[in-house]
Parts: C-alpha cells; structure tokens; sequence
C-alpha cells in the first residue's frame, strides 16, 4: 500500500468501529472512479443516506471537494469532523454549524437534521453571499 493511501484505508477500518459503538448501521463502499470525479460521486452516494458522515483531513484537497460536493449536490445532512478525532467522535452533538443558502436543499437538510439540532446545546447558522465585507 502505498503511503498516500494510507489514510482511505485507516477510515475504511475506523467506520465500522464507530457505527458498532453508536449502534448505527453503516454501509461502505469500495468504488474505482477517476480522481476528478470521486466528490461528485460521494454527493450522489450522499443523497441517498440519512446523514454522511465525513472525516476531513487537514489540508487535504480531496476531502475539501468531497465536502463542497456533499454540501452543495447532496441535499442531506453531513456530519464533519477532524480526521483524527474520527475514532473518538462523542455520542453526542453539542455544537452544530448549519451553512444556511436559503435554498430547499438547505431547508431539507434542516429538517432531516432537526432531531440532532433539538437536542444540540448551540445551534450557530451561516450564510455566505457574494457581496463583498
């Protein structure tokens, strides 16, 4: 194996770990697909699940595609959080970011989120427009 991939293969082995402890089911896929298309065929894996849950790693440009793709193509909710916290990820959300666009996809994502936001001690909500300052 080389070095490069070593981190798909140490997600591919923390996943069942972590759906075990919160007794979730999980399913994984092992797919062959060009580079360039890897985020936009996770999205569309994406929107067929209830939540995707994404372990990002720090400067790592694929898992910024994958989560723009998730974000933007997916219309679901998606979870992240540091690579390196993946294993250790707690039961519960306390805070929760919600990238709000005004759109129905993000409205959907809400609601199919609600019962994590109910019980979240903080709710922060952001909106990104195209005007400058």
């Amino acid at each position: 194996m080389a070095i490069k991939d070593w981190p798909s293969a140490a997600r591919r082995r923390t996943q069942p770990t972590a759906a075990l402890r919160f007794a979730v089911r999980n399913e994984q896929k092992l797919l062959r697909s060009e580079a360039a298309n890897v985020a936009l065929k996770v999205a569309e894996y994406g929107r067929l699940k209830d939540l995707s849950l994404v372990p990002v790693g720090s400067h790592d440009g694929q898992s910024e595609k994958i989560v723009e793709q998730l974000l933007f193509k997916s219309g679901r909710p998606i979870l992240m959080c540091p690579e390196e916290l993946a294993a250790r990820l707690p039961v519960a959300f306390n805070r929760i970011l919600i990238a709000w666009d005004h759109s129905a996809p993000a409205a959907r994502a809400v609601a199919d989120a609600l019962p994590l936001l109910q019980s979240a001690e903080t709710v922060r909500i952001i909106t990104a427009t195209g005007l400058p300052g």
